[in-house]
């Protein structure tokens, strides 16, 4: 056959079809595939596992606590109860045990506030869930220093860590003037504008602060930023007067 000079000829290659070698490599790439969610199921399933370990040990933690405290409760309620009996017999002490008594129960009702607190947070009830400002206890150290204690919660029943920053105001008058200073112009122990914040369950935020002369606080207002993909801005006001009675601060 002649060809045309200039013209393009492309070579065909004949190759005879082998039906065992089209099966060999459909099976093979079916078992790769097979093999790649196989790998993927178990890669998932230790992920998981590592997270629900990481929880229970934390549960463990906090009923270790809760399970302390409520002997506590058992073992001073005991020595009330021994207490009373012995004030009978001994009328020259009676005042005295009269205090003691008092003193007990008044840890035994602080004591029962935190058992309730970790129960809360172990097993929330009713749709009163996600983050919140739970409550800020201030004492009266002088005329004007305070001791603060900021609580931070998250109620819910599979927690994951939520993280932020936390924007404290103090806000009053002074000399007649509605004023507003953040935590950090009034607390040497905070650094920076927001208190930065990251937790599971819960988080106290602490501290001392020394207010202003002729300054009069109001109100303490707390808002929360959280960080991460759904970012969530939670915002609390409490009456100073309201926070100030609460004299107990823990640590």
């Amino acid at each position: 056959m002649s060809v045309v000079k200039g013209s393009s000829h492309q070579r065909l290659k004949v190759v005879a079809y082998n039906p065992a070698t089209d099966f060999v490599q459909r099976t093979v790439l079916i078992i790769l595939l097979v093999a790649s969610l196989v790998g993927s199921y178990f890669t998932g399933s230790w992920h998981i596992s590592k997270q629900l370990m990481e929880v229970q040990s934390a549960r463990e933690i906090i009923e270790d606590d809760l399970s302390q405290k409520n002997v506590a409760v058992k073992t001073l309620t005991q020595r009330v109860a021994v207490l009373e009996e012995g004030s009978k017999l001994d009328k020259q002490a009676n005042d005295e045990v009269r205090l003691s008594v008092k003193e007990y129960r008044d840890r035994i009702a602080e004591l029962e506030k935190e058992v309730s607190f970790y129960k809360n947070i172990m097993a929330p009830a009713g749709t009163n869930t996600g983050l919140h400002i739970q409550k800020i206890n201030l004492a009266s150290l002088a005329a004007d220093r305070f001791k603060y204690k900021i609580v931070l919660t998250q109620l819910e029943k599979n927690q994951s860590y939520v993280s932020g920053q936390a924007a404290v105001s103090i806000i009053g008058k002074l000399k007649g003037k509605k004023s507003i200073y953040s935590l950090r112009d009034l607390s040497a122990d905070q650094k920076d504008l927001g208190v930065k914040f990251k937790f599971r369950y819960f988080q106290n935020i602490t501290g001392e602060l020394k207010l202003p002369a002729e300054f009069i606080p109001e109100e303490v207002q707390v808002i929360l930023q959280t960080t991460g993909k759904k970012p969530v801005r939670v915002e609390k006001a409490f009456g100073w007067a309201m926070g100030e009675s609460v004299n107990n601060v823990g640590q």
